[in-house]
């Protein structure tokens, strides 16, 4: 699910059957069909430089996660504290594996807020392109540093919200 003002996305038509398009129309009718599923917004034509540019960016992305255990003051803390920063080395998870080339990847946790209300919330700041439910769980052991891993038990995330996205493309 994405939350706030939503991602920047790319759609390539090959060999199109109609090749003048009204874009406010067509973001109008797509809103109307999709209503409660999807929305966009500021749909326009662009070079195939920023069609690259889109597709190899990783912006940093705000997380809302939840997770199957609820966190001491001490844990909250110390994943607080840890946090900060880090880089984080990923390979492949095997959920994506199948489809994805299975290489370690080096992206960065920013920062981590708990929450003082609920026990089991995580807000993640970090690089796009990092494998959250991953950096919870550790993915056995295929994601390094995890939060999993810095508490020593098993932890998953059972719903992850993306809350806001980097603005520059």
């Amino acid at each position: 699910l994405m939350l706030g003002n939503g991602r920047p996305f790319v759609l390539e038509i090959k060999s199109p059957k109609i090749r003048n398009i009204d874009l406010q129309k067509l973001e109008k009718e797509v809103n109307q069909q999709n209503e409660g599923r999807v929305k966009i917004s500021d749909l326009c034509f662009v070079e195939k430089e920023v069609v690259e540019k889109i597709k190899n960016t990783h912006l940093r992305k705000t997380y809302l996660a939840e997770i199957d255990a609820c966190l001491t003051e001490e844990e909250k803390r110390k994943i607080e504290e840890f946090f900060v920063d880090r880089d984080i080395y990923q390979e492949t998870p095997n959920r994506v594996v199948h489809r994805r080339a299975d290489k370690t990847r080096i992206r960065k946790v920013y920062k981590v807020r708990t929450s003082k209300e609920n026990c089991s919330s995580l807000e993640i700041y970090c690089d796009g392109g990092l494998y959250i439910k991953e950096l919870i769980s550790g993915d056995e052991e295929r994601t390094n540093p995890s939060i999993a891993e810095l508490l020593g038990k098993n932890i998953k995330c059972v719903l992850l919200n993306v809350i806001s996205i980097e603005e520059k493309v």
